[in-house]
């Protein structure tokens, strides 16, 4: 089990080589996605992006050109952490609302990787 956290590199998917809080900014239904079908992701300090502002509320990060988040929005790539997003970009006040189903399954696997860790 991999722990990730807001400043963790994504080794896979669309938003491969970017950092999870930028991820989470512009797509943070795929994070979501990630949590409730990846069986060993977790973000370790989800609360961090619980309180963080969001480009869009809902994405349909699907319909976007897989592994080419740069075409979907050019504002990412004046972006290498979730700190350049915060100070380059406009964001709204909006932030994103995890279902419960997706923190009860990031708390579960977070107990279960300092279990094994301790």
């Amino acid at each position: 089990m991999k722990a990730y956290s807001t400043n963790s590199i994504l080794r896979f998917g669309m938003f491969d080589g970017y950092q999870l809080g930028v991820a989470f900014v512009f797509a943070p239904s795929y994070i979501e996605w990630c949590i409730n079908n990846i069986d060993d992701f977790f973000i370790s300090d989800i609360d961090t992006l619980k309180r963080q502002r969001v480009a869009k509320r809902t994405s349909v990060w699907l319909d976007h050109d897989l592994g080419m988040p740069h075409l979907s929005w050019p504002e990412i790539e004046v972006c290498e952490t979730l700190d350049d997003v915060n100070k380059n970009i406009d964001l709204s006040n909006k932030t994103y609302e995890f279902s419960k189903r997706a923190l009860d399954l990031n708390q579960r696997r977070l107990q279960k990787y300092n279990d094994e860790t301790h």
